[in-house]
């Protein structure tokens, strides 16, 4: 018996835990021996900011590419961790809101990544699968050469997209205040 009474828990879940802890030092670490390259002159800061735009992306790609995870062992019933988690991530909402504003029906692979400049091909590609796992978006396959795939938001998304609409809503309300408080933060450290 877990603490709880229930049975123990999947250690999967506390290892994938540790896993993003152990990354986040590393992208930490990385992080400070590149801008210390950059300091003794040895990269050019340009260079040093592709590599860790680079680094983060393949961090973001390998967490996210880890889809084994179901739902939480630790917390089953929990929403925040076992739904809104999945698409509060750097690009879901990103994605969806960009299919949601777009002015055809489905849209195609290319147009998307067109609309969104600055997620890379690979990126999309897996938040785009997992967005279909979970059922908020619907991938059609026509059988042309070469292929094409177009995405089409579901009705589980579409009845998200009012809440998504107020959140979005929300942040540019209180966007001002809160840059303040962030440069506030930020001349205080």
């Amino acid at each position: 018996m877990w603490l709880s009474g229930k049975s123990t828990p999947d250690f999967r879940s506390i290892n994938d835990f540790r896993s993003k802890r152990l990354k986040s030092c590393i992208h930490s670490l990385f992080t400070q021996i590149v801008l210390m390259l950059v300091d003794l002159g040895y990269i050019s800061l340009e260079k040093a900011v592709r590599s860790l735009i680079t680094f983060v992306e393949q961090i973001e790609i390998h967490l996210i590419m880890n889809r084994t995870t179901i739902e939480d062992a630790v917390f089953p019933d929990c929403p925040i961790r076992n739904i809104l988690a999945r698409i509060s991530d750097k690009w879901s909402l990103l994605v969806i809101y960009t299919l949601d504003r777009s002015e055809k029906e489905s849209v195609r692979f290319k147009e998307l990544q067109r609309q969104i400049p600055d997620i890379s091909q690979k990126m999309l590609t897996v938040m785009l699968r997992t967005l279909e796992e979970d059922g908020y978006v619907t991938r059609t396959i026509y059988p042309e050469v070469p292929p094409r795939v177009e995405y089409t938001l579901t009705e589980r998304t579409k009845s998200l997209l009012p809440h998504i609409n107020s959140l979005l809503g929300w942040a540019l309300e209180n966007r001002e205040p809160i840059m303040q408080d962030r440069k506030k933060a930020a001349g205080n450290s």
